[in-house]
C-alpha cells in the first residue's frame, strides 16, 4: 500500500496515533504528529512511497508535538522528538514541515553507520551513480531537482549512502530547494508537486519537490559509482568542467562526510574504493540549463 492509496482522514488519523509507518530506501519511519500543515502536505510529497505494516520493525519513530502551556499555545513551538527524547531546540509551527525534513535526515546521519554517509546530492543513470558534492550554496539540491526532472533517477539530494559492497544505496526523499532556486525549478516541475515555501531566519525561504514516482520505485536498485562532481556556483561565469585529482577529492569529501571518522578504516576503504571507481571533475556553473544539457551529453554517458 502506498501513501496515496489512504484518504486524507485515515492519513489524518494515522498520524495524529503515530501509526503512520512510512518506507523510504532502506528506513521506516513511525510519523507522530497533528501539527498542521504536515496531515496536509505529507501525503501530497509522499504520494508514491509505500507504506509499512502497522507492526513493522520501525528504524525512527519520530514525534512532533506541540507541548502544553505557553510555548505551545502562545509560542506556537514544536519540539521534534526521536523515540521519545527530545534533539533539537523547539521551532515554530510555521516550519514544521523543514523541521520534519531535517529531522529525518538527522536520523540517518547519526544512526545509520551501516553506510558510509557522505554530504553529496546523488542521482544514476543507465546503473552508474552521480555524486553532486560541494559546499554549501553550491546549488547541489538545486542542480539535482533538474536533473531528476530532466530524467535521471534521484537517489538522494542530501546523502551519497555507499553500502560494504560499494555501492549507492537510494532513499528518494522529497528535494529540498532554497531562494531563488524554488521558482527555477517550479518552472521544471512538470507536474510534480512542489510544496508550499517556509520562512526560515538562517535560511531564507524552503520548499520541497516531491520526487518523479519512478525514483521511488525503483528506491531498491544501488547504483555503481560512476562520477564524483565537486560543484562551484559562480554568478556569471562560462560553464567550465576539469579533471579533479582523486588526493583532491578524497580530502572534500572526507571533510564533508557525516561518519568517515567514526568507521574508522572501513569509512576510509568505501572512500578509497568509491574515488578509484569514479571519475573525479570540478564543475564551475552560473546557467542551470547550460549544467543540465553538460549532463544530459557525451561526457556523462556510462564511463
Amino acid at each position: 500500500m502506498r501513501v496515496g492509496d489512504l484518504s486524507a482522514s485515515e492519513i489524518t488519523q494515522r498520524l495524529a496515533s503515530g501509526r503512520f509507518r512510512l518506507r523510504t530506501g532502506p528506513f521506516t519511519y513511525a510519523v507522530r504528529t497533528n501539527i498542521a500543515p504536515l496531515p496536509a502536505v505529507i501525503p501530497q510529497l509522499y504520494r508514491d512511497f509505500p507504506l509499512a505494516e502497522e507492526d513493522a520493525l520501525v528504524d525512527f519513530p519520530v514525534n512532533l508535538v506541540q507541548p502544553s502551556g505557553v510555548r505551545g499555545w502562545l509560542l506556537r513551538e514544536v519540539d521534534f522528538l526521536l523515540g521519545g527524547h527530545f534533539h533539537f531546540e523547539p521551532f515554530q509551527r510555521r516550519l514544521a514541515l523543514p523541521y520534519f525534513e531535517w529531522g529525518l535526515n538527522w536520523c540517518i546521519s547519526q544512526h545509520a553507520h551501516q553506510y558510509l554517509l557522505l554530504h553529496a546530492a546523488s542521482l544514476e543513470r543507465h546503473g552508474r551513480g552521480l555524486l553532486i558534492a560541494g559546499h554549501s550554496g553550491a546549488g547541489k539540491s538545486t542542480l539535482a531537482a533538474a536533473l531528476t526532472l530532466a530524467g535521471w533517477r534521484l537517489l538522494s539530494d542530501e546523502f551519497a549512502m555507499v553500502d560494504a559492497a560499494g555501492e549507492l544505496a537510494a532513499l528518494a526523499r522529497p528535494i529540498s530547494l532554497k531562494n531563488e532556486s524554488i521558482e527555477l525549478v517550479r518552472a521544471r516541475a512538470n507536474g510534480n508537486y512542489l510544496g508550499p515555501a517556509s520562512h526560515s531566519p538562517r535560511k531564507g525561504q524552503i520548499a520541497h519537490l516531491q520526487p518523479p514516482r519512478e525514483s521511488v520505485e525503483r528506491v531498491g536498485e544501488r547504483a555503481q559509482p560512476g562520477w564524483l562532481v565537486m560543484l562551484h556556483y559562480q554568478p556569471g561565469s562560462k560553464l567550465a568542467l576539469a579533471p579533479l585529482s582523486k588526493a583532491q577529492t578524497m580530502m572534500h569529501v572526507a571533510f564533508h562526510s557525516f561518519n568517515y571518522g567514526l568507521l574508522g578504516s572501513d569509512g576510509f576503504s568505501r572512500l578509497v574504493q568509491l574515488i578509484d571507481q569514479s571519475v573525479c571533475l570540478r564543475l564551475t556553473y552560473s546557467d542551470l540549463d547550460e549544467a543540465v544539457g553538460l549532463f544530459n551529453g557525451d561526457d556523462f554517458k556510462r564511463p
